[in-house]
């Protein structure tokens, strides 16, 4: 089953579902796509006509204002999140950025820039998987974590598991969940939030 929003129409989704394509035709299954129409969705939905027929300009001028507090979530992560789009919540997505380099981007100028935020999500470590050991994956999240701490005490703080990559599974896909392990103990450990964004294990 495919669910397309409307709103998420990118890069991200369109990659997704080249994905899942692969698969259908690799393994013969059958792929359904189930439409759940949303008021939510209609923005882009109305947009995207937009040139085709002047009624959906009428349209989007009806639709209701929703005021929303700016800048409630912050995301610092490694590229996969670069095409995500939430209301609320800023992105900040670094090119094949290691768990170093997200650390050295929150310490980057004692993290001024990053202020102002209720929530931090930090998502990265796909990018060290063929790298770092079990043991140098805890050293590096142990840093991580402390600094983001030590500069957002005020700010509720959660880190993302690493995704599994349909393109090298077969090889990392145990490590990986070892991997999520340790970072979900590391995360009690610290009183911090775990985000299971894979629920593998």
């Amino acid at each position: 089953m495919v669910l397309n929003s409307g709103c998420t129409r990118d890069a991200y989704m369109q990659c997704c579902l080249r994905e899942i394509l692969f698969y259908a035709a690799k393994y013969n299954f059958e792929i359904k796509a189930v439409h759940f129409p949303g008021v939510e969705n209609r923005t882009a939905d109305i947009l995207s006509r937009w040139h085709s027929d002047s009624r959906f300009e009428d349209l989007f001028y009806e639709l209701p204002v929703v005021r929303i507090e700016p800048g409630t979530f912050l995301i610092v992560s490694d590229s996969i999140a670069k095409y995500v789009k939430l209301e609320n919540a800023d992105v900040f997505a670094f090119r094949g950025a290691s768990i170093g380099e997200i650390t050295y981007q929150l310490n980057k100028n004692k993290g001024s820039i990053y202020e102002g935020y209720k929530c931090l999500v930090i998502h990265c470590g796909t990018n060290d998987i063929h790298i770092l050991s079990i043991d140098q994956f805890k050293s590096a999240y142990c840093n991580l974590i402390s600094t983001a701490k030590l500069l957002f005490p005020s700010m509720v703080i959660a880190l993302s598991g690493i995704l599994p990559r349909p393109v090298d599974f077969e090889e990392t896909g145990q490590k990986i969940k070892d991997v999520n392990m340790a970072l979900l103990n590391l995360c009690l450990s610290y009183k911090v939030e775990f985000i299971h964004s894979y629920r593998y294990f």
